[in-house]
C-alpha cells in the first residue's frame, strides 16, 4: 500500500501535475479508449458494477474467488474489528460480512497513532484454508516505523481466524504467491529510510505454510520504477510470472505498475505500456488517485482487477470519503493485461458477472438497536466493543455506552461509528443523557481522526445546566462556535447532520419531526486525507460518551440513521 506520509509526495504530485497534458501520459502508450468512461452502459440485462463497488473508506482491496463467491479485504488502520470483509456473487453488489481481526490479541492497537495500525491486508485461499496477511504500523515519525508483519488462517473466510503468528518487520504490505510445483512465496516492500525512495523495491522469500514461516533470505525481485513501489502480488499465466505493485505514492500520482518474468525471483521486464491503470494525467476525472491492484479470474475465464481510487470534492480536489474500493474488468488476451476498452483511466462502469438477479439490500440506514449484537457496519476506535462499556441489552431498543477517556485519547474511548459513503445524505440519532458535570459529554460525532472532528453535543454547565453545544478540533486547536442552547432534564433530544457535498450542517429536534440548525455551516474538506499529511483513513460519523469523572455515566441512543443519497 502507498504509505507517503510526508511533504514530498505532494511536492512529486504537483510536479508531475503542472508537467503532464491532460490528454495524454506522456509515460503511457494507452492514450485513447473505446469506450466512454463516465457513461452507464444501456443493456440493461447485463451486470453492471458501478465505482466505487464499495465505498467510503475502504483502500487497499484484495479479492479471491473461490468457487463463485467473491470476497474483498480492506484496510482499517485504527479501527477495531480489523480488516473489513466483503462478499459478492457478481462484483457489483457487495455486502459485509464482519471482520478478520475480532480479538485484541490478533492487533493491538492501544495508543497506535492516527493513520497507523492495520495497513494493506492479503487475503488468500489456498487448498481449502483461507489466509490474510497483514502490517501493525506504529511510530509517528515516516519513514521510521515499525512495520511488523503477521498471518492469521481460517477454515471459514467468516472465522473464527486464528492467533497471528509474527513473520518479518522489513516493511508493510505482505502477501503470498502458490507456486503450481507447490512451493509457496511471501512478499513484502521494504521500508529503506536509506534509499531515495524510500521505498526499497519488492522483496520476496520462500515461505512454509507448516511452520508458518519464511525459509530463505529475503531478495529484492523488482527494484520498481518511480517512488513508492509497494502492495505487491503475482499471478502466473502462459508461463511468466506477472507482478502487480502500487507505485507514485497513494495521492495524485498513483498508479498500478505490471511487469513481468519466466522466473519468480526475476528479472522482471516492465510492460512497455505501463501504467496499466492511472488518473494522474486528468486531474477531473471523478475517480482519482487509482492504484494498488489485485487480480481475479471468474469462472468462465474472464479477469477483473479489484483497486482504490478516491471521489474528491471538487474543486477543492479533497478526498473527504477516502479512498474506496473498484472494480475494474481487464482484457488479458493479449500478452499484458489492458483495462478493457482500452486507456488507462478508471471506469465508471463495468461489466460484472454471471447473470443479473436480484440486488443485494443495501448496508442497514436506520439501526433501531434491536438486536443483541452490532451490525458489521459499526467500528470503534483501537479495542474490541466489550460489555462493560458497550450494552445493546441494558435497556431494550437502546444502545448504551459508558462514558470514558476525551475524545483526543488514543485508548478506552466509548464511540461507535460507521463509514460516510456519499458526498450527501442525513444522520439522525435521539439520545437520552443526563450529564452531571461539565465533564460529560455525549452526542453526534463526524470525524477524520482524534485530531479532525465536529462533534454535536449534550453536556452540563451550572449556569445554563444540560445543554446542547458543538465542539471543534482541528489543526488550529479545539472551538465551540455555537452558543449552549439548554434542554429540559429528563427528556430525550434529537441530533441530526445533512452533509450537502464540501458542507456540514447539524441540527436539533425536541420530536424528531421539526428541526433547528444549530450552528454556522462546517467545510466538510477539513475531513480529508489532504487536510492531513499523515491521513490514510476517511470522514466517521457515530456516536460516543464521555466521561472525564469517574467514567461511569451511561448515555442511551434510540436509534441511529445514515442515508446517503
Amino acid at each position: 500500500m502507498s504509505k507517503c506520509k510526508f511533504h514530498t509526495c505532494f511536492l512529486i504530485s504537483a510536479i508531475l501535475l503542472a508537467s503532464c497534458s491532460n490528454k495524454e501520459n506522456p509515460v503511457s502508450g494507452r492514450v485513447g479508449s473505446s469506450i466512454d468512461y463516465l457513461n452507464k452502459p444501456t443493456d440493461t440485462t447485463k451486470v453492471i458494477i458501478t465505482n466505487p463497488a464499495i465505498p467510503g473508506f475502504n483502500p487497499d482491496p484484495c479479492i479471491i474467488r473461490v468457487e463463485n463467491d467473491y470476497y474483498i479485504a480492506t484496510s482499517s488502520f485504527e479501527w477495531f474489528p480489523g480488516i473489513p470483509l466483503y462478499h459478492s456473487k457478481d462484483l457489483a453488489n457487495w455486502e459485509p460480512i464482519g471482520h478478520i481481526l475480532t480479538r485484541e490479541s490478533q492487533a493491538d492497537l492501544r495508543g497506535i497513532g492516527s493513520s497507523s495500525g492495520i495497513y494493506a491486508p492479503s487475503l488468500h485461499h489456498h487448498k481449502g484454508k483461507y489466509y490474510a496477511l497483514y502490517t501493525i504500523v506504529s511510530g509517528d515519525f515516516f519513514p521510521h516505523l515499525a512495520t511488523p508483519n503477521y498471518i492469521v488462517w481460517a477454515d471459514s473466510i467468516t472465522g473464527p481466524w486464528s492467533e497471528p503468528v509474527y513473520i518479518n518487520s522489513t516493511g508493510f504490505d505482505p502477501s503470498l504467491f502458490f507456486d503450481e510445483d507447490g512451493t509457496c512465496y511471501y512478499l513484502n516492500m521494504l521500508l529503506d529510510f536509506n534509499s531515495e525512495h524510500v521505498t526499497g523495491g519488492i522483496s520476496m522469500q520462500t515461505f512454509d505454510l507448516s511452520t508458518m514461516s519464511v525459509t530463505s533470505a529475503p531478495e529484492i525481485i523488482f527494484p520498481g520504477t518511480m517512488f513508492g513501489t509497494e502492495g505487491p502480488r503475482i499471478y502466473k499465466r502462459e508461463g511468466y510470472y506477472y507482478l502487480f505493485t502500487a507505485e507514485g505514492g497513494t495521492d495524485w500520482n498513483h498508479q498500478v505498475t505490471v511487469c513481468r518474468s519466466t522466473s519468480i525471483w526475476g528479472p522482471y521486464e516492465v510492460d512497455p505500456d505501463n501504467p496499466l491503470i492511472t488518473s494522474r494525467d486528468h486531474p477531473d476525472h471523478p475517480l482519482q488517485r487509482a492504484g494498488h491492484a489485485s487480480m481475479v479470474q471468474s469462472p468462465e475465464g474472464k479477469w477483473y482487477m479489484a483497486y482504490l481510487a478516491s471521489r474528491p470534492v471538487m474543486p477543492q480536489r479533497m478526498s473527504v470519503l477516502g479512498r474506496e474500493s473498484c472494480i475494474q474488468k481487464i482484457d488479458w488476451s493479449g500478452e499484458w493485461p489492458i483495462l478493457e476498452g482500452g486507456g488507462d483511466l478508471p471506469h465508471l462502469f463495468t461489466e460484472g458477472v454471471g447473470e443479473k438477479g436480484p440486488v443485494v439490500a443495501r448496508p442497514l440506514q436506520e439501526d433501531q438497536f434491536e438486536s443483541e449484537q452490532l451490525q458489521p457496519i459499526y467500528q470503534t476506535l483501537r479495542q474490541p466493543f466489550d460489555p462493560s462499556w458497550m450494552s445493546l441489552t441494558m435497556r431494550s431498543g437502546y444502545l448504551a455506552l459508558k462514558g470514558r477517556k476525551p475524545f483526543t485519547s488514543r485508548d478506552d474511548q466509548s464511540l461507535v461509528a460507521r463509514r460516510i459513503t456519499s458526498l450527501h445524505g442525513r444522520v439522525e440519532t435521539a439520545l437520552d443523557y443526563e450529564p452531571l458535570h461539565y465533564r460529560n459529554l455525549a452526542g453526534l460525532i463526524i470525524m477524520y481522526d482524534i485530531r479532525d472532528f465536529i462533534y454535536l453535543h449534550v453536556s452540563y454547565d451550572h449556569a445554563v445546566g444540560k445543554y446542547l453545544s458543538i465542539l471543534h478540533h482541528s489543526s488550529q486547536g479545539i472551538s465551540e462556535p455555537c452558543e449552549r442552547v439548554p434542554i429540559p432534564r429528563d427528556s430525550t433530544i434529537f441530533l441530526g447532520l445533512e452533509i450537502d457535498n464540501d458542507t456540514l450542517q447539524f441540527s436539533y429536534s425536541r420530536d424528531g419531526v421539526g428541526w433547528t440548525p444549530i450552528g454556522d455551516p462546517f467545510d466538510f474538506c477539513q475531513l480529508s486525507d489532504e487536510n492531513n499529511r499523515y491521513g490514510f483513513t476517511g470522514s466517521m460519523v457515530g456516536i460516543c460518551s464521555q466521561d472525564m469523572v469517574d467514567e461511569s455515566l451511561w448515555a442511551y441512543f434510540d436509534y441511529f440513521k445514515y442515508v446517503p443519497e
